[in-house]
């Protein structure tokens, strides 16, 4: 009877960070059994598209070093609009931070929180509003190709590609092929 009492006054606490502790934050996600999710990645730079692609290659890299079964349970996207709080969650607990101009997150205090407190309730809710008008990583860094032949029918590639100069060029064995 008192388990569940404490543990729900518990739920309500605010532990104030200073800054983010990537490794202390890393160590509570290798620990974690159900749900991560994360926002924000990368050092400060000027040029920010450069730097989105730089993370997506190496979110890409990172999957693919995965098992076929831990690649399903991981989701990368990408949404165009600035969430305003950065959210950084194992299992039932997150770190909570507003984002500030000039600066990361990480550079500010954090708030630990449990997910179902008031707070952490509201965030989960804007993560979920912006993960459903979010855009998959993949079509950032893969793009879809139909060849039509004559002989053979269509055929489907998906293949990594870039901008250069405003042209396209893709990148594929299959395609060359």
């Amino acid at each position: 009877m008192i388990g569940p009492l404490i543990s729900r006054a518990q739920e309500g606490r605010v532990r104030e960070h200073t800054w983010l502790d990537y490794e202390w934050f890393s160590a509570q996600v290798y620990g974690s059994t159900s749900n991560v999710k994360v926002r924000e990645l990368g050092e400060r730079s000027a040029d920010i598209r450069r730097d989105i692609m730089r993370n997506l290659r190496t979110l890409d890299r990172f999957a693919l070093r995965l098992d076929e079964n831990s690649r399903q349970l991981l989701e990368v996207r990408l949404c165009s609009t600035s969430p305003g709080v950065t959210l950084y969650r194992w299992d039932e607990r997150s770190l909570v931070s507003f984002l500030t101009v000039g600066r990361f997150s990480g550079e500010g205090v954090q708030l630990e929180v449990a997910v179902r407190s008031p707070l952490g309730t509201f965030v989960e809710q804007r993560f979920d509003e912006l993960w459903q008008q979010s855009k998959w990583m993949e079509r950032f860094t893969h793009l879809r190709v139909t060849l039509v032949d004559a002989t053979d029918g269509r055929r489907a590639f998906s293949c990594r590609f870039v901008y250069v100069d405003d042209c396209l060029y893709v990148a594929g064995h299959d395609l060359v092929s």
